[in-house]
């Protein structure tokens, strides 16, 4: 595997978002620059705001899904930690995660491959919802062999009926089976080496400033924070399952 310097740059996709933030903090706190990609002007300068550190800039990157999106972010970092993907359960049609999924998570490693001359690595967050759904109840040792194709089934067979947890998790495994698929077809001309890392539920600080809406049945907002913290505050202000009962693969954000 290869080194990333010390106090090298690294690009961090959808740099705004709730685990992005905790990547970028984590980084600059290392002495490490951090770049951000993010989707507006305003975006950019809330999280250059939020980390407060000169050694952090940003880059503008409105649509992820167009070729050569980010060919220009990629140039002179030595790292890539590519989080920008749908965060949330849509209710609409299945493509609305997916394609931005997919498309987001080979589209980077194309412009890494094209122009990213200096990077010697590619991480991209993934979910264990791409290994296995959430609430299968059928306890069994989890390998990087497993996939969650039973729900990428389940979407294509229902589409927009599907529900939208399980349209995000097929935008999951299909996202990373194109990664694997683009590393397996380019392995002899990649210059750098790609992991996927694949978080669950994941809670703990919130970095960014998080407002709350007004509904019937919840208060949250998914595009200001994140899935985890969303299913946590409803979990808490309505108990519905049993928080008892409730189980889940958890992960504390700054791990």
């Amino acid at each position: 595997m290869p080194t990333i310097s010390q106090k090298s740059k690294v690009l961090v996709t959808g740099a705004n978002g709730y685990i992005s933030l905790q990547i970028a903090r984590y980084l600059l706190d290392r002495g490490f620059s951090a770049r951000g990609a993010v989707r507006s002007p305003s975006k950019g300068e809330q999280v250059k705001a939020t980390l407060n550190d000169p050694n952090f800039e940003y880059f503008v990157v409105e649509d992820i899904t167009k070729d050569g999106a980010f060919d220009e972010v990629v140039k002179d970092v030595e790292g890539i930690i590519h989080v920008a993907s749908p965060n949330y359960f849509p209710d609409g049609e299945p493509d609305e995660v997916i394609i931005p999924a997919v498309r987001g998570s080979v589209g980077i490693l194309e412009s890494a491959k094209a122009h990213g001359s200096a990077v010697k690595r590619v991480v991209v967050t993934s979910s264990t919802s791409a290994l296995v759904h959430p609430l299968n109840p059928v306890a069994r040792t989890i390998t990087e062999a497993d996939w969650n194709d039973e729900t990428v089934d389940l979407v294509r067979e229902k589409g927009k009926a599907a529900s939208g947890g399980d349209k995000y998790a097929a935008s999951k495994v299909l996202a990373e089976r194109t990664i694997w698929a683009f590393v397996e077809a380019n392995k002899a001309s990649l210059g750098f080496d790609v992991l996927t890392i694949l978080p669950g539920l994941t809670l703990g600080p919130v970095l960014q400033k998080v407002k709350l809406r007004e509904a019937p049945t919840q208060m949250t907002s998914p595009t200001d924070a994140s899935i985890s913290m969303g299913l946590l505050f409803n979990l808490i202000k309505n108990p519905n399952p049993d928080p008892s009962t409730y189980t889940h693969h958890i992960v504390h954000a700054v791990d």
